[in-house]
């Protein structure tokens, strides 16, 4: 049995990046104009407050699906590339804002939804002002002392819509980021080319030979902890103070080949009071599909004894 570490490959192709790209672009600049449109006609804090949840949400879960289906394994790319999508974004939705205002001012807000249903005319308009962000600057400069939508009764203008601006750019721009790094950085399976999407935990008794496994590891020595393995099949013993929880990584059915055991010890904090300490025994450790799959079996048979 090899005994290594998860570590990304770091590897990615440029069709990859291409998609991530394009498909970021393609849909927060999507996004970016709904999110606009939906601010325009809601005044209510509250409401605003959701939808600005909804625009993390959504857009972190298009690319965190970008990121798997481009099998980007490279943190740094998906970084850059995801922080370019998103002040792209960030901007369309400003060029989006500055159309609608202009237009309401203009037109009126009762009359400006009919014309801006014109699709052709409003992309032709967007494409020009998106190409020119002096203008885009200095239209959001002349908003500013005016504002444009009242919320809570109150008109946002000058300083306070300053602030609030600054405040949404960090929460549209950092949220999803935080979000595609944290939540695309999954395992990924380099022999089956496939992301391990899900970790499971199973609490297991606690691992009495922790020390040695991990030294034995530290020497390239693989005998500890495959003999530890191979006692693994009991579940906590309901009141047990100390134990240890075994995370598995899979998609699907499909048990991947690495695993992760934390003993959790119970250490007396006071005259009557324990504490838990986390001691982490191997963390994203390869131990190959076939025996992982095989440990995970036996310690489920064992919840399942358990519960009859």
């Amino acid at each position: 049995m090899t005994s290594r570490s998860y570590k990304a490959s770091g590897k990615y192709t440029f069709g990859g990046v291409l998609l991530l790209l394009l498909g970021g672009l393609l849909g927060g600049f999507g996004l970016g104009a709904a999110y606009i449109y939906l601010l325009g006609i809601v005044a209510n804090m509250l409401l605003r407050c959701l939808v600005v949840v909804g625009f993390v949400a959504i857009m972190s879960g298009w690319m965190v699906f970008l990121v798997r289906t481009a099998k980007i394994r490279n943190t740094r790319v998906v970084l850059l590339i995801s922080s370019i999508v998103l002040l792209l974004t960030w901007y369309s939705s400003w060029v989006f804002y500055i159309l609608l205002v202009f237009d309401s001012w203009q037109r009126g807000l009762s009359e400006v939804w009919s014309y801006h249903f014109q699709f052709p005319l409003l992309l032709k308009r967007w494409a020009e002002l998106f190409i020119d962000p002096k203008m885009v600057v200095e239209s959001m400069a002349e908003i500013l002392p005016f504002g444009f939508v009242a919320i809570n009764g109150q008109q946002l203008k000058d300083i306070p819509l300053l602030i609030t601006w600054v405040i949404e750019f960090v929460i549209l721009f950092f949220g999803p980021l935080y979000q595609v790094v944290y939540r695309a950085g999954c395992l990924f399976d380099e022999e089956k080319q496939i992301w391990l999407p899900v970790k499971e935990e199973w609490t297991i008794k606690y691992v009495d030979e922790y020390r040695e496994i991990r030294n034995g590891l530290r020497r390239r020595d693989t005998l500890p902890l495959e003999n530890a393995l191979k006692e693994i099949s009991f579940y906590q013993i309901q009141g047990q103070e100390s134990y240890a929880i075994m995370e598995f990584y899979r998609k699907g059915s499909y048990i991947g080949p690495y695993v992760t055991i934390t003993n959790v010890k119970a250490v007396q904090a006071g005259p009557r009071k324990l504490a838990h300490r986390a001691i982490t025994v191997i963390k994203k450790l390869y131990i190959g599909a076939e025996l992982a799959a095989e440990i995970y079996d036996r310690i489920e048979r064992g919840y399942k004894m358990n519960e009859k």
